[in-house]
């Protein structure tokens, strides 16, 4: 089956940073995740992805389409980012009048649905929104005009848990049809732990790993073991190890294997963010 999305050793240069052969698919029903740093390449990626920056190289395709070729192909997308991009000046009233001469498929009964699952005022202006509310109507316009992937930056940045957790509902219930697909960067490990099913990890403009999120907390295992135990430990089981005053922590492929090894060794399931700090601050 084409996939949502195809991104093929994509590569940009601004500056000192680059984003280097950034090779990922996003399958039609599935939500990916990229995760990083700051600076990281990200946003990059999607601003390539979208058309805001034309990559140095490499390719985009959007259900099979190159959307560089044929804009249309960005028709499919649903995007919204963690500020909002509508006019201040603007009600929700007005801004349904501008984007239905923007997308052919816009879908009048989705949008009133959403506004009112919403509880977003459709006539006071944007600007005397909070946040919160700014976030939910730009994730209400995104879902109203039939887009059948939706592209999301750091959509729920900044929001309390209650409006995080109502936004990714809105998300979950997007995810009903199978053939809708969601890539989303976020900081917010528990955000991702519970829509996400697929993690990629960009470190300085590379993909440092790209795995299904129950393959990483599932399989995955975070040891702390002393300088003795860590002679006995089995070299292929350790993917990172991170030197503590009293300590080492090792980040363990597979955890079953090792709590079988060795029983009266430290073991955990690590978080998202345990994973990635591992593969961040830890050496190989």
């Amino acid at each position: 089956m084409t996939p949502a999305l195809s991104v093929q050793n994509l590569c940009k240069s601004f500056g000192e940073f680059a984003l280097q052969d950034i090779t990922f698919d996003v399958p039609c029903g599935v939500v990916t995740a990229i995760i990083g740093e700051n600076g990281s390449g990200k946003s990059t990626t999607l601003a390539c992805i979208l058309g805001q920056d034309i990559p140095d190289s490499g390719t985009v395709a959007i259900f099979g389409t190159d959307p560089f070729q044929d804009i249309q192909a960005h028709a499919a997308l649903g995007v919204s980012g963690d500020i909002s991009q509508f006019p201040g000046a603007f009600t929700p009233n007005q801004l349904e009048s501008v984007l239905k001469g923007l997308f052919p498929d816009w879908d009048t009964a989705a949008w009133n649905r959403l506004l009112e699952l919403c509880q977003i005022p459709r006539t006071r202006r944007i600007e005397q929104f909070s946040r919160g509310m700014k976030a939910k109507l730009s994730l209400a316009a995104a879902l109203s005009h039939r887009a059948k992937l939706l592209i999301l930056d750091e959509a729920t940045a900044g929001l309390d848990p209650v409006v995080r957790e109502e936004l990714l509902d809105l998300l979950l219930e997007f995810m009903q049809e199978e053939d809708h697909s969601i890539l989303m960067t976020s900081h917010i490990s528990s955000d991702l732990e519970k829509i996400a099913d697929y993690i990629i990890f960009i470190r300085n403009g590379r993909i440092v790993f790209s795995e299904e999120k129950d393959t990483l907390l599932e399989h995955y295992g975070l040891a702390s073991v002393s300088r003795e135990q860590l002679g006995y430990v089995d070299e292929s089981l350790i993917l990172r190890r991170r030197v503590q005053p009293m300590s080492t922590d090792l980040l363990i492929t597979d955890r079953q294997a090792f709590a079988t090894r060795y029983p009266d060794y430290v073991l955990k399931q690590p978080t998202l963010d345990e994973i990635v700090l591992m593969f961040t601050k830890g050496d190989e």
